[in-house]
Parts: C-alpha cells; sequence; structure tokens
C-alpha cells in the first residue's frame, strides 16, 4: 500500500498521511509505503506489480484537480497512471494497460 498526497485543500498533507499510514499500520496485512510524491506514488506502484496484479488509485475518484491550499494543480490520476506505465515500460513483469 502506499500512501500519498491526493488533495488536501486547506489541511495538512503530512497530517492526512499520517491518519492514514497509521490505520493502514495498524491493520499489519499489508507492507506500508509514504510516498508524498503522487507522481513518484504512480510510478512506483507501477513497478512494484507483478503480471497479475492489480493496481488500485483510490481517493480522487474522477476529479480532475486537486487544491493545496489556494493552489489549484491539474491532476488527472488515469492520466498519470498511464504515464507511469508507459515509462515503465514491459520489460521482464509483462505488459500492463490503463
Amino acid at each position: 500500500m502506499i500512501v500519498t498526497d491526493e488533495s488536501p485543500e486547506d489541511e495538512d498533507p503530512a497530517t492526512l498521511r499520517a491518519e492514514v499510514l497509521a490505520g493502514a499500520r495498524e491493520a499489519g496485512s499489508a507492507e506500508v509505503v509514504e510516498e508524498p510524491d503522487r507522481d513518484r506514488a504512480l510510478a512506483l506502484a507501477v513497478a512494484a506489480a507483478e503480471p497479475d496484479d492489480v493496481v488500485v488509485i483510490a481517493g480522487r475518484g474522477s476529479e480532475s484537480n486537486r487544491r493545496f491550499g489556494s493552489r489549484p494543480e491539474r491532476f488527472d490520476d488515469l492520466t498519470r497512471l498511464r504515464q507511469a506505465i508507459a515509462a515503465g515500460g514491459t520489460g521482464k513483469r509483462g505488459k500492463r494497460s490503463a
């Protein structure tokens, strides 16, 4: 499980991640990684995925913008996931698609 920033709006992203991380670690059924940068988190997920794995991106739904305080930012998870897959190639893990 990779915990990353999504759209914290007026909340402190580090505090939000810490709360999610604490719950995930308490559950104790998966490796938990913190990566604040969402692009890097997607790349990590793609790199860690084996051929029959499924990568689930949760939290944002169909929103194509996110906000850090008053600063909006265009960020489409599907587009960025496709870029991460393309950058990772198919290598030894097999073909990927989004």
